[in-house]
């Protein structure tokens, strides 16, 4: 986080606040961990994850995920472009339906099936089998 002074030159007033930000002894620090994804059980919301498996795209990716096997956004066979697979990975992410790791330029993709079955006991099943019928 960068403080300015009025009147001065940006590059010479870009002051760090590594205080207040918790950054390590260099002040720079990577995201570990996406504060847009719940990370706890309670965080889980149904009516987020059922709007995150209302449409056929995404259902379509967490049928390929069902498997238990990481999987990255391309490795999907749909009927969107690149963007759009991306958006629906964020969606599917947010909702806490799926947990990303990167691995160099990599996103690997998982189901959160262990967290969502102890959360919502029988939904992921529930909807997997309707959409295959």
């Amino acid at each position: 986080m960068a403080t300015l002074t009025q009147g001065t030159d940006l590059a010479a007033t870009a002051v760090r606040s590594d205080e207040l930000m918790g950054l390590g002894a260099e002040g720079w620090s990577t995201a570990t961990v996406d504060p847009l994804v719940p990370t706890t059980l309670d965080a889980l919301d149904l009516p987020t994850i059922l709007h995150a498996l209302s449409d056929p795209v995404r259902l379509l990716m967490i049928t390929h995920l069902a498997d238990g096997r990481e999987r990255t956004c391309g490795s999907f066979e749909l009927p969107v472009s690149k963007s759009t697979r991306s958006h629906h990975s964020r969606v599917l992410r947010e909702a806490g339906v799926i947990a990303q790791r990167v691995d160099g330029k990599c996103r690997y993709n998982r189901l959160r099936r262990d967290e969502l079955e102890q959360r919502f006991p029988g939904l992921l099943d529930a909807v997997l089998q309707a959409s295959a019928a």
